[in-house]
């Protein structure tokens, strides 16, 4: 039995769908018309053009055949059109068809029971000629993969078009969900940069992040090996889907106070921090926001309450022992006791060297202050956050603003020098790492060797986290 299918329709992999191998036009008309029934089923636009983005996306839609949404008389009528007789044929003799009408219950899965009676769904049968038994057959079909019966779903789905990509998801699902999985709470004051860490594991502007309090609730982020789109849904009166998360979204839900927790699936790729892995990092408020003590109050009660299986717990080196951070970490040793510690000296690259200050001594500093706090052996590293992941969004052809810009040529420049490799003062090996790629990634106009961007990426200290949880 699938336990949560709310994000399964976000999770297939789109570029193994059976249209994807027909061309331009088929998909055009294909990805017309399931617009059209997420438009047509009362959807809100902002999530069909998400859905419809995804889409476009992963079948490499050129530009210029990314076209207005159309509705379903359009869509029909051009499909009978003479110049367009060979993807009508294919759409009707090849079951085209069936597989869109599954698909459209396929997308709504905790009510597909229910929409056959919408008038879409009616009028979309009627123009093509989609009979009731037909349509009870997919339905049938359909629940017998919610139930995890995969293999009596095989024999019962229609004998025509390829549902073979349906069938490998709930697979892929159901083996997914028996991977063995590590849970991090990552617990920080605000503005210890807790959500550029998260960022910088990530490769991509996600968590929002500022000098103010920027989290105000649990949000749960799991690393899929083999899904690089950043599927997400939040918890309120109903469920709010996003197939492809964005920053700007994330801010809405975080700013409103209806939604106790979000949930993140996906994020994975060629930058990804830990590959082949399944980790869930679950980020917690910032609680030391004085106009809000609701944040405090939300992370004690996941610490007390809560799985979890580590806690990474972010310092600023720029702002080291205050006394909330002194109130955090108590409340965390007394919540987490028994558990794996890992703690991550973050911003280490704003130190003033010519002023006397040195990794080392911040270190012996960080070492200190854990020990008098009732943590004897503290394992602590040295992490430059920000640069990991301006460093990342370089590697991977990112457009970058002109502070980003100034900022990249220092912490590259920066990160050339041996003695900012934080690897070297954490008590432990640290493997070369393989890198694939170009010689030369080209950043907002300027040349980086890739070869050094990734020496420097691996100095930030961050990718010691996979060796460690």
């Amino acid at each position: 039995m699938i336990e949560n299918s709310r994000l399964l329709p976000a999770k297939i992999n789109l570029a193994l769908h059976p249209i994807r191998s027909e061309d331009v036009s088929l998909q055009s008309f294909y990805l017309h018309l399931l617009h059209a029934a997420i438009q047509g089923l009362g959807e809100r636009g902002r999530v069909a053009r998400d859905i419809l983005a995804a889409y476009q996306e992963a079948w490499n839609i050129p530009l210029e055949n990314r076209k207005p949404t159309l509705n379903l008389d359009q869509i029909v009528g051009m499909l009978q059109k003479r110049e367009h007789w060979r993807e009508f044929w294919k759409f009707h003799e090849r079951g085209y068809k069936y597989l869109l009408l599954f698909e459209m219950m396929f997308i709504y899965l905790d009510e597909f029971e229910f929409i056959h009676n919408c008038d879409f769904i009616q009028e979309f049968q009627r123009r093509l000629a989609i009979g009731p038994v037909s349509l009870h057959q997919l339905r049938h079909t359909l629940r017998l993969l919610l139930q995890g019966r995969i293999g009596e779903a095989e024999k019962h789905a229609p004998n025509v078009g390829d549902f073979r990509f349906f069938f490998d998801t709930f697979r892929n699902e159901e083996q997914f969900a028996c991977l063995p999985e590590k849970k991090i709470a990552v617990v920080a004051t605000m503005s210890s940069g807790k959500s550029t860490v998260l960022n910088a594991l990530l490769g991509r502007k996600v968590f929002p992040s500022a000098n103010q309090a920027c989290t105000s609730k649990i949000v749960r982020w799991t690393h899929r090996p083999g899904l690089s789109r950043l599927t997400a849904y939040a918890r309120n009166t109903g469920v709010d889907i996003r197939w492809q998360l964005t920053l700007d979204e994330m801010r809405q839900w975080n700013s409103d106070p209806s939604i106790p927790s979000v949930y993140i699936e996906g994020g994975d790729g060629p930058l990804s921090s830990f590959r082949s892995r399944k980790v869930v990092f679950i980020d917690t408020p910032g609680t030391n926001n004085s106009r809000d003590d609701r944040h405090g109050r939300i992370t004690q009660d996941f610490l007390h309450g809560e799985d979890y299986d580590a806690v990474m717990y972010i310092l600023d080196a720029t702002n080291l022992a205050t006394e909330d951070d002194q109130t955090l970490l108590h409340q965390t040793l007394e919540a987490a006791k028994g558990k794996q510690m890992v703690f991550l000296l973050n911003k280490v690259d704003a130190l003033d060297m010519e002023a006397g200050e040195t990794i080392t001594g911040m270190l012996e500093m960080a070492v200190s202050y854990l020990r008098e706090n009732g943590v004897p052996n503290p394992f602590v590293i040295p992490v430059s956050a920000y640069a990991a992941l301006l460093f990342k969004l370089a590697l991977g052809g990112q457009e970058f603003s002109r502070k980003e810009t100034r900022d990249l040529d220092r912490l590259y420049a920066l990160y050339q020098d041996e003695s900012y490799d934080m690897n070297r003062y954490v008590r432990m090996g640290h493997p070369q790492e393989t890198w694939d790629g170009d010689s030369v990634a080209e950043d907002n106009g300027v040349p980086y060797p890739r070869e050094r961007l990734q020496l420097a990426l691996y100095r930030t200290g961050l990718s010691l986290l996979p060796k460690i949880f």
